[in-house]
């Protein structure tokens, strides 16, 4: 889905050139390996923006260290290669290419992470450590299988390998290979025990699976040993904006408002942390606020969900003219360039059959995927598609696929009781939207009010 990442590691720079590395080098933390689905604080209606809750340890200071010193190095690397090539240095200046796109969710930054590795691989093909950045890159870019074919080949020869374990879990989870992903992160979860890293996967594999209240315990682990890692700024920012995530999505509004402070109390700038931050605010019921936390994300980075989600804001308060113009820029990024559409295709299929536009265009968008990802989200995202082509016995077909697996997410519900209303199965339809309106009232705000009617119109 969208850009996001997990972190996996500390920068590490060439061997006898840490010289080059003054300044804050040490805050720079956690390179990317791959991209996740995501996205997601008190009771009060205000923003938050100079709020430092208890937990934060920077109030933002290393995340502006971490943009300025993440800056000088590129420039530098690149001054490096330019004069001197090498594999080390190339390798490096991936890895500063994947911090900047991992803070900026800005897919290009990884076709140039993609182009230093290939650069040092060209110059030194066999080194295990730059081919398993290439499969991070790959994974980040929505190449799940690619990824997965470069972790296999090194755990062929180094099967002790944990990095490359956590890539092959990483893309088999994508795929919808659960098993195989969990088998991956108990592997390096046995040798690196209460690694936040690990943690957060299988919090996202435990949500997937349907075991709801592990999942949130096991991403306030992650927060818990990030912090005892003595990460901070965005490195912490990620965990705490997991952590909301799952709390969102499990109808508890108010923890994540909560955990999203704490992330941009570390990362103000964290685009993930601030539509996390705006979607839970909507959730609440405070429009106002959510607007303002989505137009700073979509400043950061114009999504494609962050995009919808604040034209749906803004056309129900009113505001046609912005609603027609974030749904204009849809697609637009779309059409950009390719690479967009490898990494957004499935939020865009979601924004067309959300908003009846172009139905047979979601439903090509969604088959494609699903061709590539039989994955929970993959099959939900193609039944979806099918209902709005009216191909409700197909529909029906593909949700079950989805549910198949246990995961509990509204979302999900909605979808499954809206096909069953269409097929004329009022008991499973007001089963499932009354489920998914338990388990979070307000799970979106466009979508939301349409469950709320349909069961309304199935109890008459």
């Amino acid at each position: 889905m969208s850009i996001s990442t997990y972190p996996t590691g500390r920068l590490r720079p060439p061997r006898g050139d840490t010289h080059v590395l003054r300044g804050r080098l040490a805050v720079l933390a956690a390179t990317t390996v791959v991209a996740v689905l995501v996205s997601y604080v008190g009771r009060s209606g205000t923003i938050h923006s100079g709020s430092v809750p208890s937990g934060s340890r920077s109030n933002g200071y290393a995340a502006r260290v971490d943009e300025q010193e993440l800056a000088r190095l590129i420039g530098a690397y690149e001054r490096r290669v330019r004069a001197h090539p090498n594999p080390a240095d190339f390798a490096f200046l991936g890895q500063l290419y994947q911090q900047r796109g991992r803070q900026t969710g800005d897919v290009q930054t990884y076709l140039q992470a993609e182009h230093a590795v290939n650069e040092a691989l060209t110059i030194d093909p066999t080194d295990p450590g730059t081919n398993l950045e290439l499969a991070g890159i790959r994974y980040t870019t929505h190449d799940f299988a690619g990824a997965l074919v470069i972790a296999e080949k090194i755990l062929v020869t180094d099967p002790h390998s944990l990095g490359a374990s956590v890539v092959a879990g990483d893309a088999q989870l994508e795929l919808g290979r659960y098993p195989a992903a969990a088998e991956a992160y108990a592997t390096v979860a046995a040798t690196s025990p209460d690694a936040p890293a690990i943690e957060v996967r299988q919090a996202r594999l435990a949500f997937v699976q349907g075991r709801v209240d592990e999942a949130r315990r096991m991403a306030a682990d992650a927060v818990r040993d990030a912090k005892a890692s003595a990460l901070g700024g965005p490195d912490l920012a990620y965990y705490e904006a997991y952590r909301g995530q799952v709390e969102l999505d499990s109808g508890q509004y108010d923890a994540a408002v909560r955990s999203y402070d704490e992330a941009l109390a570390e990362a103000p700038h964290y685009y993930v942390a601030l539509a996390g931050m705006a979607r839970a605010k909507a959730a609440q019921g405070h429009t106002s606020d959510a607007i303002a936390f989505y137009e700073k994300a979509v400043a950061v980075v114009p999504q494609p969900d962050f995009l919808s989600a604040l034209g749906d804001l803004y056309a129900l308060r009113g505001d046609t003219h912005k609603a027609a113009v974030s749904y204009g820029t849809v697609g637009v990024i779309a059409k950009l360039a390719a690479i967009n559409q490898q990494v957004y295709n499935r939020l865009l299929a979601l924004f067309d059959a959300d908003h009846g536009r172009s139905p047979d265009e979601a439903l090509r968008l969604t088959s494609a995927e699903l061709a590539a990802r039989k994955d929970v989200y993959g099959y939900d995202a193609y039944a979806w598609a099918l209902y709005e082509n009216h191909d409700y016995a197909r529909a029906r077909q593909a949700e079950d696929a989805a549910l198949a697996r246990g995961t509990v997410d509204p979302r999900l519900l909605y979808h499954s009781g809206m096909i069953a209303k269409a097929l004329g199965d009022a008991g499973r339809a007001r089963a499932d939207l009354g489920r998914a309106l338990a388990i979070s009232p307000n799970f979106d705000p466009l979508q939301a009010p349409r469950a709320r009617a349909a069961l309304r119109a199935l109890h008459r």
